[in-house]
């Protein structure tokens, strides 16, 4: 498998799989952690230069530009051999600027910087809505004081070609968690719910969700809830795309 990808067998399997349906999202993604090859590291490092200073003030600056995920295409051209690359330079906490990067047989063809996100880990999506091409899925994560959610975005590329930005038609919610710390021994009340979210591709791909939770969060054992029901939107915006030179 290669690093930093998303297992595909999970992406196409599961129990509705025969009947035109593949999971998009599940708790139990493997994602196996990003490597770079010492070309992609050297144009992330090109890259990096041309975003420029984003203020760092209130954050962390890396000594050199951090790989958050690698995933293969093709996002842009049907048929060619593409790689998007998402690389960090600097943690803000919630108001992170990312950069992606995508190549064609080595040669970056896309650039971006996306502002104000909390992405975490990103995979490829096997071409939910039949244009042949993939989309880019990024997790999302928030913590603080006993809430902590997860929420899916789903980058469609096709705008981009004709000079636009890739869009969110698909936002999905994938885990929340919600507990007033302090209980005695542990026993926080609230709940936690996670969602196993399912695509069926097509032009207009459906949705559905199946969600299994606790109602209290002490609980180290999940039990089933709802199944196939209209997968919930997350409260945050998506991160703002804005083009920026090819390195």
């Amino acid at each position: 498998m290669t690093a930093g990808v998303a297992s595909l067998m999970l992406l196409g399997g599961g129990a509705d799989a025969q009947a035109g349906w593949r999971v998009l999202y599940s708790a139990a993604l493997i994602l196996t952690p990003p490597q770079a090859t010492p070309q992609e590291r050297a144009l992330i490092g090109r890259a990096a230069a041309l975003r420029g200073g984003e203020d760092c003030a209130l954050g962390e600056r890396f000594a050199a530009p951090k790989l958050i995920g690698r995933a293969p295409g093709p996002f842009l051209k049907a048929g060619a051999q593409e790689t998007a690359l998402v690389y960090q330079t600097c943690s803000i906490y919630m108001a992170d600027t990312l950069g992606l990067l995508i190549t064609r047989a080595g040669k970056p063809v896309l650039h971006l910087a996306f502002e104000g996100s909390a992405i975490s880990e990103v995979y490829s999506v096997l071409d939910i809505n039949r244009d042949g091409l993939r989309e880019l899925a990024m997790l999302e994560n928030f913590g603080d004081a006993g809430v902590g959610l997860k929420w899916l975005n789903v980058w469609d590329f096709r705008r981009v070609v004709a000079g636009g930005l890739p869009t969110t038609p698909y936002r999905f919610t994938a885990a929340t968690e919600r507990c007033e710390p302090g209980q005695p021994g542990g026993a926080a009340v609230g709940s936690i719910r996670q969602y196993q979210l399912w695509v069926k591709p097509g032009q207009t791909p459906a949705f559905k969700a199946d969600e299994r939770g606790a109602d209290r969060c002490s609980s180290l054992r999940l039990r089933p809830l709802r199944q196939q029901i209209p997968p919930l939107k997350p409260d945050f915006a998506a991160p703002i795309p804005t083009r920026l030179p090819l390195p």
